[in-house]
């Protein structure tokens, strides 16, 4: 079910996967971490930035240089510009060879895709 709240989110429902996703944790309360970036996701898809840094906040041990790199773009989205860069760099220090064209994850809707880039592109991440 968490699965599928993303995919809805990728496919340019991100309302409606934010709720399947909510609904998955509350049936099942011992979820894994992980799911906390997939709800971090449909939040950031849907313009709630301090909500998805919460989120992004609880991934625990599977949090990697993507997570890092949600927090940099939902950062950027508020105007937290120098803190949106220092975790940039972070992400960058983690994986050198990061860059926004090849990291960035499908979307069915070109202006999802667009929204994250630039979020990514305003926190200094390279194209």
């Amino acid at each position: 079910m968490a699965y599928y709240g993303g995919v809805l989110t990728a496919a340019g429902r991100a309302e409606e996967g934010l709720g399947v996703i909510r609904r998955a944790m509350r049936l099942d309360p011992y979820h894994p971490d992980y799911w906390w970036g997939s709800l971090a996701s449909s939040l950031f898809h849907t313009r709630r930035y301090e909500e998805a840094l919460d989120a992004n906040a609880k991934v625990g041990r599977c949090r990697n240089h993507w997570h890092l790199a949600r927090d940099a773009a939902c950062l950027s989205q508020l105007g937290r510009l120098d803190e949106a860069r220092a975790v940039a760099a972070e992400v960058l220090r983690l994986k050198p060879g990061f860059c926004i064209s090849t990291e960035l994850p499908k979307f069915k809707r070109e202006e999802d895709a667009d929204h994250l880039r630039e979020a990514l592109r305003k926190a200094g991440l390279p194209e």
